[in-house]
């Protein structure tokens, strides 16, 4: 019975020299570029004929920008609000 053992590399032992990023959490998201977030999203409300408000958090959770379209109700502004406390980056719906 042989008992043949080749060893190969794992691709995930490799070690830069250094880090390949300035931050490693993530781009920073700019105002301009919550601004198009946020119309995107709006656009899109409009065209389900909802009524919402959209919140955006830069990747540690930290609001960016926030718009409450007309006729949305004000408690969910405060949820959009408060769940810039969840992970970053969720692409779900959150009805």
């Amino acid at each position: 019975m042989s008992t043949d053992v080749t060893t190969e590399k794992n691709p995930l032992d490799f070690v830069p020299d250094e880090i390949p990023f300035d931050n490693s959490y993530g781009p920073p998201v700019s105002l301009d570029g919550a601004k198009a977030i946020i119309d995107a999203a709006v656009a899109e409300a409009k065209r389900l004929n909802w009524k919402m408000n959209v919140a955006v958090v830069d990747s540690g959770g930290n609001l960016v920008a926030f718009e409450r379209m007309h006729g949305a109700m004000l408690a969910s502004g405060m949820r959009a609000s408060l769940r810039s406390g969840d992970p970053p980056l969720r692409t779900e719906s959150r009805r």
